[in-house]
Formats: structure tokens, sequence, C-alpha cells
């Protein structure tokens, strides 16, 4: 790895310091910034994922609803079918009663 001519490794008591355009960072500055980049990952990463937790809860609360109305559908049809049924039934009666005045008479 080729350093440019601008910096330079200077001792700088137990760390190693870099020059920089006349700027000296020592590791600890160096250790600082990334530690705040990691800081930064890591808000960064926990918003996504809390912004994509709501939106997730969101959509299962509309699919719920979307299950209710559709299980609701299904229990008054049902209730509708026996209905149905019923009123046949009662049709049935009343024809045959019809048919048994209709021979008596």
């Amino acid at each position: 790895m080729r350093v440019p001519s601008f910096v330079t490794f200077l001792p700088f008591g137990n760390n190693i310091a870099v020059r920089a355009r006349k700027e000296v960072l020592t590791v600890s500055d160096t250790i600082i910034v990334a530690l705040l980049s990691l800081l930064g990952s890591l808000g960064g990463t926990l918003g996504g994922i809390a912004l994509n937790s709501k939106l997730s809860n969101y959509r299962i609360e509309q699919l719920e609803k979307k299950v209710d109305k559709h299980n609701n559908l299904i229990e008054r049809m049902f209730k509708a079918e026996e209905s149905i049924n019923l009123l046949d039934e009662k049709i049935k009666v009343a024809n045959h009663r019809i048919d048994d005045l209709e021979e008596k008479g």
C-alpha cells in the first residue's frame, strides 16, 4: 500500500501520530472517530429496524381487519343459508298441506 507524500508517521509518546496536511491525529483521536462512526451506524440501524417494525405491525393490523371482515361475511352467509333452508322446509310443509286440502276438497 502506497502512502501519499503529505502523510508522515511520527512517534508520539506511546502512540503513533499521523501528520496529514499540517494536522496531527493521535491513535486516541482515531479511536474516538471510530466510536462515533460506530454509534452513528448503530443509531441508523436501530432506527431502521424500529421503522420497519412499525410498518410491519401496521400491515399486520390491516390484514387482521380484512380477515375479520371476511370471517364476518362467512358467518352471515352461514346464517342466511340456515334461514333459506328453514324457509324451504316451511314451503314444503305448506305445499303438502295445500295438496292435502285439495285432495279432501
